[in-house]
């Protein structure tokens, strides 16, 4: 399931920022994709995290995948 490859590769403790190239690299390997079909597939992944926080700690909204402005995502566990 591409959602468990993306996180996979993002939760990644030695990786802080990855590209969306890296990340597009990591996941799908040589094919070349456009950009967007990494967005969606985050916005997917932060969707189904979101509703498990939901499920589990209603009081809390965390976001565990980051967008960093011009470099990539980042995992984190801070929200």
């Amino acid at each position: 399931m591409i959602s468990n490859r993306i996180m996979a590769c993002i939760a990644e403790p030695s990786r802080k920022i990855l590209s969306r190239k890296t990340l597009q690299y990591c996941v799908w390997g040589n094919n070349t994709l456009n950009s967007r079909v990494v967005d969606v597939n985050i916005s997917s992944l932060r969707n189904k995290l979101s509703a498990l926080n939901s499920a589990v700690n209603t009081d809390i909204e965390k976001r565990y995948i980051i967008g960093v402005r011009n470099r990539g995502y980042m995992f984190s566990t801070c929200g």
